[in-house]
């Protein structure tokens, strides 16, 4: 099933996340609403890691200290504080 068939179902976004070190890992297929949680925290480096689990429950766990931003469909949605 796809969600063109089902209008109702979640919408999904390709996550972007940027270390301090340059790396960057995407992770497509994210439950947007997931993300709208855990974005707006600003205090995101308060928590010790993020784990992140798409549609396909694939996990991708990262430490928050070595995020440097979380883009969102491309669109910077959460940056580290200088």
């Amino acid at each position: 099933m796809t969600t063109e068939q089902h209008p109702a179902s979640p919408a999904l976004v390709k996550v972007t996340i940027t270390t301090e070190l340059g790396a960057v890992y995407e992770f497509p297929d994210m439950f947007a609403h997931v993300l709208e949680t855990l974005l707006v925290s600003d205090n995101l480096h308060g928590f010790p890691k993020i784990s992140l689990v798409n549609e396909s429950s694939a996990c991708l766990v990262m430490p928050t200290r070595i995020i440097k931003t979380i883009a969102v469909d491309g669109e910077i949605k959460w940056r580290c504080p200088a």
